[in-house]
């Protein structure tokens, strides 16, 4: 009795349950922890009984890359490189079946014993191409909003197929992918949900965002409920994040129902690229602790096997958090990167035709305030966007002893950048790839520490 007792109290610490939540379109402003004044209880809980990291950024402020990204451990244009590769090689796949090639956090943790399961967003054809054994993406499921994954967290079906998938595995490590595609749009949270906000001075649009975030908490909630009653929250990891941001002002009006704010979505600004990272476990991350190292959220996918006990995989160029988490090492990271596919036109009108435009060489009349054409040549100090108010920890601090901490800059490939690059590889993949298009980069650092030129990001999201 007493070697079985023993052997389950190390299970719950060497392979404890793992679950990833996944917010859709979320502010890294819009939290109650972080300020707002918007309902999110059950965060606000996860965030003071864990560890919260208030300076973490996506690798992409779209979507489907930045979850590629969580499900991979690959920048997006590494996981497109390697596409081209495999086509090379001969290893052709339809679009939303390329990941059957590709180790995942499923199945890496599978190598451990773990069970998985998939629920909502995930832009794969399925959850076993994703490497899960279970899931609500079924073969054949439209991987847009019409699909199965769309409706989940988000229909009268509820978060159902996932409590009942804990309920079978509760004697089984367990790996959870929990992104019920909330607070994105449409934002059509239920009346009891708008009432929570009556009386606020909010346009209706932020009305119907927040009103969103709190229908999105509250499923949390449920979920986190459901594990606490099975008595299986001490061998529970929990982790959130969100996958890209949203802009979204308390009065803004905006100008097209399928798009936010200019320096949200699909956009190099913080409020695109910057999300919070919260870890809860309560016999393996310290409480009540904030930290304002920079992190990636491709740091998560070693993060994750390390507390999993799965093996590291070599090519990845991610770093555990959980030394630092623990209070055992403290991050050296001066740097950190992340790139925008189809960069966002601030310039264009608002509409779904004309959203997104590739990014090109840019005047300066056309960049965001503080930057320059020549970014990618004038990159030896930081460039500043101005703190969203409202929200004590995202103010950059202006004491002496402390530098400023500077926003992402907006960086584009310009010629100085081509004609640095134009030996490399990458450059043939950009060209057959991305229809000759450029990317655009954005970066994040501290402004005591010169940050690496355009062509070293290239290099580092390539290694």
């Amino acid at each position: 009795m007493h070697s079985a007792s023993a052997r389950q109290d190390r299970d719950a610490t060497d392979r404890p349950n793992i679950v990833l939540i996944i917010g859709d379109d979320h502010g890294y402003t819009d939290f109650g922890f972080a300020g707002a004044l918007i309902q999110t209880p059950n965060l606000d809980r996860l965030a003071d009984e864990g560890t919260l990291f208030t300076r973490a950024y996506n690798t992409s402020s779209i979507c489907s890359p930045s979850l590629g990204s969580l499900l991979t451990g690959l920048h997006p244009y590494q996981y497109r490189w390697r596409i081209l590769q495999l086509y090379q090689a001969g290893v052709v796949r339809r679009r939303h079946y390329q990941t059957l090639d590709f180790k995942t956090l499923p199945r890496q943790l599978a190598k451990r014993g773990y069970v998985s399961f998939q629920g909502g967003k995930i832009n794969e054809a399925s959850y076993r191409v994703a490497g899960f054994s279970d899931g609500t993406q079924r073969p054949g499921d439209s991987t847009d909003w019409f699909g199965e994954g769309a409706r989940f967290g988000r229909g009268p079906e509820g978060i159902g197929r996932v409590l009942d998938f804990i309920d079978r595995n509760q004697t089984r490590p367990f790996f959870i992918w929990y992104a019920p595609g909330l607070p994105h749009l449409p934002h059509d949270a239920p009346e009891r949900f708008l009432d929570a906000y009556a009386g606020e001075e909010l346009s209706p649009h932020a009305r119907a965002y927040y009103a969103n975030i709190t229908r999105f908490d509250e499923t949390v909630g449920e979920l986190v409920g459901h594990i606490d009653a099975r008595g299986l929250r001490v061998r529970t990891l929990i982790v959130y994040l969100a996958d890209n941001g949203w802009d979204q002002a308390p009065d803004a009006v905006l100008s097209h129902i399928w798009v936010d704010g200019p320096r949200g979505k699909g956009t190099a600004h913080e409020l695109g690229l910057r999300t919070p990272i919260i870890f809860n476990w309560s016999v393996g991350v310290p409480p009540g602790r904030t930290s304002d190292l920079l992190v990636s959220t491709v740091d998560l996918f070693p993060t994750l096997l390390d507390y999993g006990g799965a093996a590291q995989l070599p090519d990845r160029s991610g770093i555990s958090l959980k030394p630092i988490v623990e209070g055992r090492a403290q991050s050296e990271r001066s740097a950190i990167y992340g790139s925008v596919l189809a960069a966002r036109r601030p310039d264009l009108p608002a509409s779904s035709g004309a959203r997104f435009a590739r990014a090109r060489r840019r005047s300066s009349s056309e960049l965001p305030a503080g930057t320059t054409s020549g970014t990618a040549r004038t990159t030896r100090r930081c460039t500043t966007f101005a703190p969203i108010p409202g929200s004590p920890w995202i103010s950059p601090s202006t004491s002496p002893t402390s530098p400023p901490r500077c926003a992402p800059m907006w960086a584009t490939g310009d010629d100085a950048w081509r004609r640095q690059s134009r030996s490399r590889r990458p450059t043939r993949y950009l060209d057959e790839i991305t229809n000759r298009s450029l990317p655009s980069y954005a970066v994040a650092c501290n402004c005591d520490v010169e940050p690496r030129m355009l062509t070293e990001i290239v290099r580092y999201a390539w290694s």
